[in-house]
């Protein structure tokens, strides 16, 4: 039995970030793309769901100073990466 696996690709950048960071799956279809930003906290500051169709998610970030967590959810996949806010 051959099980064929998807390899998915997450782009987040720059870190560190000042003003916004850029989000790039590699997804070739539409698809729903929810992210939850949290700070080192604990605290959501930000939650949305978009439409992802291959055109980079431009995240502003007009947040202090700090780390955080991007959790990232799309077709069953989970992707979660360090920011760095200058």
């Amino acid at each position: 039995v051959m099980v064929s696996s998807v390899e998915t690709t997450v782009k987040v950048y720059p870190i560190p970030c000042s003003d916004k960071i850029t989000i790039e799956l590699n997804e070739s279809v539409s698809t729903e793309v929810s992210y939850i930003l949290i700070d080192a906290f604990g605290n959501i500051v930000l939650t949305k769901t978009v439409t992802y169709s291959g055109t980079p998610i431009v995240l502003e970030m007009p947040f202090v100073s700090g780390m955080y967590q991007l959790i990232l959810n799309w077709n069953e996949h989970n992707a979660v990466q360090k920011i760095i806010k200058q």
